[in-house]
């Protein structure tokens, strides 16, 4: 085994700690962008250790697939760092009587949907995590957790994916104490659900969606509510990763060729490793089949009902296995190609710095949210992109008409002061 061999990621790993490091310099106030940057450094250090572990498993790659991914996540990356969340103190609300109306209807709609999921899961609880988790691959709802014949169910999970931002966005303005507790509520329903269908990616993702709400709304809160936020966010924290790692051990006791500490470091490295295999050696694109088949099914196009089809289907045409994970990165090469995937991640990139202000002490929710989006695409795509199913892309459609919809009941700036006189943040 030579060292030579891993050198590659070993580099790439190197630029990803001294970006992260640059990046969490207090002075600079690029938290969101720091955690993003600092994540891939960590998948990728997974990676080399997984290289080395498994010797032989995969094959030694060039510099070039790992930095591609490298340079495509700063491209997305850029305006996370541009917008400075650490300048933030006020946060400017869309009109509240429409504001508090669009609130209500996602917590209650959330609330109603969840339960009805709920006698399932705990049914599934009682079950081993291992039987579960094999249930839902035969079934093709592995990395779901659902069926979309359940329509409150799935309308109920699209809504879900910003909840913790819509919490935190609360928690910066006084009373509302029953909607409060319906969109807490939502969550702990949202987290029971995926313990009940043994799926470590909804818990892993849930501490990335409320660490980045935190991050965004952190200056506007007053100093006591920090503290406790902190402190339930650690307990909370503690408690989801104690339960990723039961489940894993409960997937994995069985299996001779992968132990359980095993697994966890494939499940981090394996992006990584298997873009660099993979991804470049793909015979065709599947045309937006593999990331948005919703899309596809209202052009009226053929498109894969579930992940087991998708898999099925495309599998053999790409040459690729694709029960893998590749990054966002590898998922949209796959789909469109390297050229045109360049092309869309300027142009995320671009809209969000055209649409957000830069240093501002002073921003509009929509800013905010928009942040917030892009902050959940690329994190999420340090392990795959996290909305490449049928419910995956009614989230992306439920957040683009929730970004749209704070853009224009948003209060005008002349009324900013009032608002903030309305908030108990301290600057």
């Amino acid at each position: 085994m030579s060292l030579e061999e891993g050198m590659p990621i070993s580099i790439v790993a190197t630029l990803y700690a001294i970006t992260a490091w640059f990046m969490w310099q207090p002075k600079n106030g690029r938290r969101l962008a720091a955690c993003v940057i600092s994540l891939y450094g960590v998948v990728a250090s997974c990676g080399l250790a997984l290289f080395y572990r498994s010797y032989g498993v995969y094959k030694p790659a060039g510099f070039l697939p790992f930095f591609h991914v490298y340079v495509m996540v700063l491209i997305v990356t850029v305006p996370l760092y541009r917008f400075r969340d650490g300048c933030v103190n006020v946060v400017v609300l869309p009109k509240r009587s429409l504001f508090l109306s669009y609130l209500y209807f996602v917590g209650f709609v959330c609330l109603v949907g969840l339960l009805t999921r709920l006698p399932e899961s705990i049914s599934q609880a009682q079950d081993a995590f291992g039987n579960v988790y094999r249930t839902a691959q035969l079934m093709g709802s592995e990395k779901t957790g659902l069926s979309v014949v359940n329509l409150p169910l799935v309308i109920a999970n699209a809504m879900a994916e910003i909840v913790p931002f819509l919490i935190l966005c609360l928690l910066t303005v006084k009373n509302h104490r029953v909607l409060k507790c319906v969109l807490v509520a939502c969550s702990v329903l949202w987290l029971v659900n995926w313990v009940g269908s043994a799926g470590r990616n909804g818990l892993i993702f849930y501490c990335i969606n409320i660490t980045g709400a935190i991050i965004l709304f952190w200056n506007v809160l007053p100093a006591k509510m920090r503290k406790q936020i902190l402190a339930v966010s650690f307990g909370l924290g503690v408690v989801l990763i104690a339960t990723v790692v039961i489940i894993t051990f409960s997937r994995f006791r069985d299996r001779e060729d992968l132990p359980p500490l095993d697994s966890l470091l494939v499940y981090a490295g394996q992006p990584m490793m298997h873009f660099s295999e993979y991804v470049y050696e793909a015979r065709v694109q599947a045309n937006g089949d593999i990331n948005f088949p919703l899309i596809r099914a209202l052009l009226g196009l053929p498109y894969s009902a579930s992940l087991a089809i998708r898999n099925s289907t495309w599998e053999t045409q790409l040459d690729v296995p694709l029960g893998f994970f590749y990054t966002v990165v590898g998922d949209f090469i796959l789909d469109f190609g390297v050229l045109p995937s360049l092309m869309i991640f300027m142009a995320i990139s671009l809209f969000v710095l055209i649409n957000t202000r830069t240093k501002a002490s002073v921003v509009e929710l929509h800013e905010l949210f928009l942040i917030y989006m892009l902050f959940l695409f690329v994190i999420q795509g340090a392990f795959y992109f996290s909305y490449k199913t049928i419910t995956g892309n009614l989230q992306i459609m439920f957040m683009i008409c929730s970004y749209i919809f704070f853009r224009l009941t948003t209060v005008e700036a002349v009324n900013r002061e009032k608002v903030e006189m309305n908030h108990q943040g301290e600057p």
